[in-house]
């Protein structure tokens, strides 16, 4: 085992050295511990639902995250302790069953509430999200810090937030060496729509990460920045999508406004014989072959974000599943490339740098594998300028759309 650090990041991960393994064994390493991982969640939520303390809420009251050992840890806040005798019942009962707990002043929560209002005061000093100096927040709740790093700050707004935020605010200047990275390419045409399948744009082609539904409207899930050019509207009337070569939809809405790297394709249009259909389905292998039959499927989306540390796989058009573990959530920047919105995306570690995503891959699916079903996490949106992947939480996009992801096992016909 070996043990690394970023310099964005205090958290410590675990990596697995493979070499000399074969893939056959690091998929079973891999599926080993996504099966230990989901064994001690499963018996932190049952504890939680009994005491009537939902887990879904858990991230007010304090974090979940795997240790090097992939050990389950919960850290809660002192104060909801002290003021809720819910709390103390709940990690009494956590210590009798020997799932491992510690106290902390500030949860991830509220780092990161503090961290979007420290973005907000620079965003208004400098009046225009133009304007802003290249900058990175990081919401750390190992030190229970925000990480403030930037190529240049005025020193009157620097004292100002520090006099502000001097209780939880770290700030140093950093060079930027490049630009973070987001991924485009192609694949085929299918009638059965899902996740990992290929969509082209009018400024080029991604992946789709599942097929979400509201009032009766069905929708492709991929990334922002696949809409960089031509025209979003909500009536219907945004720029037309295909699914390979064929019409499949229009450009509907995308969340960069609000600072998420998501996106929603309107299925509405058909040029492909025999219609389109909405399923749960995910294309797990990336190929050519002219059946379509999907590799897996999803059971639910996830209602919260992921343990620090928990494991997590990503599909895309361009390159085979591949897994890796989330180092970091609430990350928050405005250095990419194209287009250079601000966002806000969650950090993985890879098991396999050199094979994790390529080109096209952005907008496709992360998952969590589980023997009881797959879960939707997120949308893969491309790398850090240090090669880190990274993907939109899709609870915060279902959240903010008040959407539902389509887990029938029963294809719908939504475009004839």
């Amino acid at each position: 085992m070996v043990f690394i650090g970023t310099f964005l990041f205090s958290v410590v991960i675990l990596l697995f050295s493979f070499d000399g393994q074969t893939l056959a064994a690091q998929q079973k390493i891999t599926e080993t511990t996504i099966q230990n991982q989901d064994k001690q969640l499963e018996e932190f939520n049952s504890i939680a639902n009994k005491l009537n303390t939902l887990s879904s809420n858990i991230g007010l009251i304090g974090d979940l995250y795997f240790d090097e050992d992939d050990v389950l840890h919960f850290r809660y806040k002192e104060s909801e302790y002290i003021s809720n005798k819910a709390i103390r019942e709940l990690i009494n009962e956590l210590q009798k069953r020997g799932i491992k707990t510690e106290v902390t002043n500030y949860t991830f929560d509220d780092l990161f509430k503090q961290q979007m209002i420290i973005y907000e005061e620079v965003k208004n000093y400098y009046g225009d999200e133009s304007k802003l100096p290249i900058f990175e927040l990081v919401p750390d709740i190992f030190e229970g810090k925000v990480k403030f790093s930037a190529e240049y700050l005025d020193n009157s707004l620097l004292e100002k937030l520090m006099e502000n935020h001097s209780d939880v605010l770290e700030f140093r200047l950093k060079e930027f060496s490049g630009k973070s990275i987001s991924e485009k390419s192609v694949k085929s045409n299918w009638n059965k729509l899902g996740a990992g399948l290929g969509i082209q744009l009018t400024g080029g082609s991604c992946s789709v990460a599942g097929i979400a539904y509201k009032n009766g409207q069905y929708f492709l899930l991929t990334a922002a920045h696949c809409f960089n050019s031509g025209t979003t509207a909500s009536d219907g009337t945004g720029s037309r999508v295909r699914q390979w070569s064929s019409y499949v939809g229009r450009q509907h809405t995308a969340a960069g406004y609000v600072n998420l790297d998501a996106a929603l394709v309107k299925i509405m249009d058909n040029a492909l014989l025999g219609g389109r259909y909405a399923t749960n389905g995910i294309k797990v292998v990336s190929d050519d072959s002219a059946s379509e039959e999907f590799d897996n499927y999803f059971v639910n989306a996830a209602s919260t974000s992921p343990a620090f540390s928990q494991v997590i796989c990503r599909v895309g058009i361009s390159t085979p599943k591949t897994c890796g573990r989330v180092i970091q959530k609430g990350f928050v920047s405005n250095n990419w490339e194209n287009p250079p919105f601000t966002r806000i995306v969650s950090v993985v570690v890879p098991d396999d740098w050199a094979n994790y995503s390529a080109k096209g891959d952005s907008g496709g699916a992360i998952y969590r594998p589980s023997a009881n079903g797959n879960v939707l996490t997120g949308i893969h949106v491309g790398k850090l300028e240090n090669g880190h992947p990274v993907f939109t939480d899709i609870i915060d996009v279902f959240n903010h759309y008040d959407l539902f992801l389509y887990t029938s096992s029963t294809p719908l016909k939504v475009a004839d």
